[in-house]
């Protein structure tokens, strides 16, 4: 069963507790702030995350 996660906070303590849950990541276009970039970066080294889920790309 899938279920959507969103906003900084629940994905960031989904990522703490159960890394392996995330299936995909979007990103709302446009998007480039000091809290979300961080996050971005951590789920890329996990491999949760390609160019497809960064801001300026993601639709």
């Amino acid at each position: 069963m899938s279920e959507m996660i969103y906003g900084i906070h629940a994905v960031q303590a989904l990522l703490e507790r159960d890394p392996q849950r995330f299936l995909e990541v979007f990103v709302m276009k446009g998007r480039e702030d000091r809290r979300l970039m961080p996050l971005i970066a951590e789920l890329e080294q996990m491999g949760h995350c390609d160019s497809s889920c960064k801001p300026s790309v993601a639709g």
